[in-house]
């Protein structure tokens, strides 16, 4: 009741900014499942608070229900992770126009503040400390739905914080924090994967299509990545920025070209996108050392 008389102070302080949290109050009652809105006890408060993070709520085995279209958007004063088993999820963020639905296995983040309204969910935990809000500011925390597989990852959390005693409550801090960055790590990691993938297929691309002028912007648009990770991606597979490679894969293809000796320079220029033959020259003559023609003549003397 305490916990509940909380919510509600933040609910009439927040009056003025529509702050709903009425999800947490009412809305999960009487459903099955476990739900604690206060697994914190009173005489423990203190201490968990000044540890720098605080599990204000959670939910075990107890699904979400979308709001009715004709209620406001929610936002909550504090952090949620929110993970599905089972089912389809979906989540509406203020700003989007669709809605994003997901499969089993994913988890809603939410930060406070952030209007939102997701369902279909299993179990929750909810938080809030300043120790959230340093993984906040290190992109540890953002509003997002990430995949964390079919295994009940809070359920360890949930557990330990329904033991009793201060220590108990401090390990589970612990777990969430700890939960949280590998959670974290995962997606980099994932995002990683992807990326290296997307760049690998850029490379293929690129080399099938050598007549094309790159930009580094439209490479990471096409990779799905910022331009400064772009660059320090395309360094560590390749050891060269991206103008390099551009460079290097050109004057590849006209080697090869001239090794051929079937097509004139002016030709070949035109082929590897060139404006015109002299720009070709002056780059050929600069990368490799010597000019086409001499490049040719050396070949077809041996």
């Amino acid at each position: 009741m305490r916990c509940l008389r909380f919510f509600y102070r933040l609910y009439t302080l927040n009056a003025n900014k529509k702050m709903d949290i009425s999800q947490v109050r009412y809305a999960k009652k009487q459903r099955q499942g476990e739900t604690n809105y206060a697994p914190v006890p009173q005489e423990m408060l203190k201490s968990i608070v000044k540890s720098g993070l605080q599990i204000c709520c959670y939910y075990d085995n107890i699904p979400s229900e979308p709001k009715p279209s004709s209620e406001p958007i929610r936002r909550f004063p504090y952090y949620c992770i929110s993970h599905m088993i089972e089912g389809e999820g979906f989540l509406s963020l203020e700003g989007k126009k669709h809605l994003q639905t997901f499969s089993p296995g994913h988890a809603v983040i939410a930060c406070p503040g952030t209007f939102q309204n997701y369902g279909s969910l299993k179990g929750s935990i909810c938080f809030s400390g300043a120790a959230a809000d340093a993984l906040r500011e290190a992109g540890v925390l953002s509003d997002r739905v990430i995949y964390i597989g079919l295994e009940r990852r809070l359920f360890p959390v949930i557990k330990k914080i329904r033991e009793p005693g201060l220590i108990s409550a401090l390990e589970a801090n612990a777990m969430l924090i700890s939960l949280l960055i590998e959670v974290h790590r995962e997606r980099l990691n994932v995002k990683n994967e992807g990326s290296r993938h997307n760049l690998q297929k850029l490379l293929t691309y690129i080399d099938e299509n050598p007549g094309y002028w790159w930009t580094v912007e439209e490479m990471s648009e096409y990779c799905n990545i910022s331009s400064n990770y772009l660059r320090q991606l395309f360094y560590e597979e390749t050891g060269m920025s991206p103008k390099q490679y551009i460079d290097q894969l050109k004057m590849r293809h006209a080697s090869e070209m001239l090794r051929a000796g079937k097509m004139k320079v002016a030709e070949i220029a035109s082929s590897l996108g060139f404006k015109d033959p002299f720009h070709f020259i002056r780059r050929f003559s600069n990368l490799t050392g010597t000019s086409p023609r001499r490049y040719r003549e050396y070949y077809n003397m041996n």
